[in-house]
């Protein structure tokens, strides 16, 4: 096995599934891993493998059957999640989350450092809780008929923080849907304009 890891397996993994397999074969226990192969074209694959170590009467390890599978395009899914984690959490916007019910999901750094709210502390929450009362109930009421339509809506929102300090807000509201073509999850994406509207 060990000659045919040296010229399948990628070299940045080639040493440590060799200390793997040794380990295995010396403990006479299962390995469970994954690593990199270059093919003969050149691509570069990660692939899973499973193996159990048999033994014979005496204990001796005598051979290794397992099975390999390709995980390539798992392991791009999970790269381009965390991609596009990092870039929500790392927005210059407060991100928001709700479920279709309203209530808070998600919210990212930023929506922290506006509102003054840890993320604990809205979890579960409707963001009413940022409410000022200086933006009328109209334009809740429009807000909700077109995200509801699966529309995305535009506007503005007079809300207060959690010292009780209140800001303007710029807002984008997207219905976010499933594999099925239903509304599952809202994301805002807020800019504090206080600011520049005061300038």
């Amino acid at each position: 096995p060990t000659s045919i890891w040296e010229t399948v397996i990628h070299p940045a993994d080639r040493a440590r599934c060799q200390e793997e397999l040794r380990s295995a074969l010396a403990h006479l226990c299962d390995l469970d891993t994954e690593f990199r192969i270059r093919r003969a074209d050149g691509v570069v694959r990660h692939l899973r493998f499973r193996a159990r170590v048999q033994r014979d009467d005496t204990g001796q390890a005598v051979r290794i059957l397992g099975i390999s599978w390709d995980i390539t395009e798992q392991k791009r899914t999970v790269e381009r999640l965390q991609l596009f984690s990092r870039a929500v959490e790392q927005s210059p916007a407060s991100v928001v989350i709700t479920n279709t019910h309203g209530e808070i999901e998600y919210v990212n750094e930023k929506f922290t450092d506006v509102t003054g709210y840890a993320a604990s502390e809205v979890l579960g929450r409707n963001p009413r809780v940022l409410k000022s009362g200086r933006t009328s109930p109209d334009e809740y009421r429009q807000l909700w008929h077109t995200i509801e339509a699966g529309e995305v809506w535009k506007g503005e929102f007079h809300n207060k923080n959690k010292q009780g300090q209140t800001y303007l807000e710029s807002a984008t509201i997207t219905p976010i849907r499933g594999e099925a073509g239903r509304i599952t999850h809202y994301l805002a994406s807020k800019e504090d304009i206080t600011a520049r509207r005061a300038a």
